[in-house]
């Protein structure tokens, strides 16, 4: 439950459901026949979850960016979570990167990694999350004088605490940035394979502005990226619409794609995605604060769906869009009156669409399907 500025800033931003669902009380209501009953919210945040979108920078809450300012003698767009709350508002995706840009300059060192890290650790063992695949903006903290070996050192320190603290298993997909040089995108790929192993590094990524800085323009990077035996995916279809996403698949050789909810607008690409099982990262709530769509009602997730294209539910940067995990899920599952089935279909695409290997989504699955024959929601 929120208090004081965390509360402040849901309520500031008006979504529908975030405030509500953060602050409804928790309450068990019967058990018969083997089969415990549930509200919604205390259903999703027992089910066991794989998240497949969440960045590590995105991740910095508020009160973690402050401290980091004053470690290191630095200044924010803001000077409390309140005021917080007052600046992470976005007319477009333009205006989060700034945003996120300026909070996250505060990252200076390898500490600081780890210790952001380290949050998203304990964050997930909070939400039941049993695997994360963290994307990290790998150039962006280069560009800020964090070598990539000390990002990584830090990402390990941070995978080890999930581990044996936890339990829980985090794999990185370290990113592009659309707007870098190609060559410099192409050296980042080069200098990853030291650290594959120790840092879990499974797949490649592209993100940042899609407008004007086409998937293709880094087609060398992710030549040399698929060559070293790493997966492709890119963040496209969010801000621009189904162009972006043809352009991921067809020209940069993605297999996977990280919003893709404009792909609605193209029927023919809708087709595609569903052939091919191009799996889609959604993010709900994130797409609205960025105003992809203007409410939940009008969002996408439904009709991809419905038409048969592998979809999870993700976070992306939830301090920032003020919606974790456990909030997107009850956003899309209340919006759209979910059947049980349904929701079980979209948390076990989770994790068969991971890049974990198989033999532990094997045992997940296992876990998420005792816990649906096990547990029961009423909406």
């Amino acid at each position: 439950m929120p208090s004081g500025a965390s509360a402040a800033f849901c309520r500031k931003l008006d979504w529908r459901w975030t405030y509500p669902i953060l602050c409804r009380r928790r309450c068990r209501i019967s058990r018969e026949e083997g089969v415990t009953h549930m509200t919604l919210q205390e259903f999703i945040s027992g089910m066991p979850k794989a998240e497949n979108h969440i960045h590590q920078d995105g991740a910095t809450s508020p009160e973690s960016a402050l401290y980091l300012a004053e470690r290191h003698g630095m200044t924010l767009p803001f000077s409390t979570p309140e005021e917080a709350a007052q600046r992470f508002q976005y007319r477009n995706l333009g205006d989060f990167i700034r945003m996120i840009d300026a909070t996250n300059a505060v990252i200076q060192d390898e500490e600081d990694i780890a210790y952001l890290v380290t949050e998203l650790v304990r964050d997930a063992a909070t939400q039941n999350i049993r695997y994360r695949e963290v994307m990290l903006s790998c150039d962006f903290h280069e560009r800020t004088g964090i070598s990539l070996d000390a990002q990584m050192r830090g990402f390990i320190q941070g995978r080890e605490a999930a581990k044996t603290q936890f339990g829980v298993e985090f794999a990185c997909i370290p990113e592009l940035d659309r707007t870098s040089p190609p060559e410099r995108n192409l050296s980042l790929v080069n200098r990853l394979e030291p650290w594959r192993k120790d840092a879990n590094i499974v797949a490649v990524g592209l993100d940042s502005a899609e407008a004007g800085y086409p998937a293709h323009r880094h087609k060398e990077a992710f030549r040399r990226a698929r060559e070293l035996g790493y997966y492709l995916t890119a963040h496209a279809g969010e801000a621009y619409g189904p162009v972006s996403i043809w352009d991921s698949l067809d020209e940069a050789g993605c297999g996977r794609i990280d919003h893709g909810v404009r792909a609605v607008e193209d029927p023919e690409l809708v087709n595609r995605l569903a052939r091919d099982h191009i799996f889609l990262t959604v993010c709900p709530l994130s797409n609205l604060a960025l105003k992809v769509f203007p409410d939940m009602e009008h969002h996408s997730i439904k009709q991809l769906m419905d038409a048969g294209v592998p979809v999870s539910i993700n976070s992306d940067d939830p301090p920032f869009f003020c919606g974790d995990r456990n909030e997107n899920y009850e956003a899309v599952v209340r919006t759209f009156r979910l059947a049980k089935p349904e929701l079980h279909a979209l948390a076990k695409s989770a994790f068969t669409n991971s890049y974990a290997p198989q033999t532990m989504v094997n045992g997940w699955i296992q876990e998420l399907d005792d816990y649906f024959s096990e547990n029961d929601f009423i909406l």
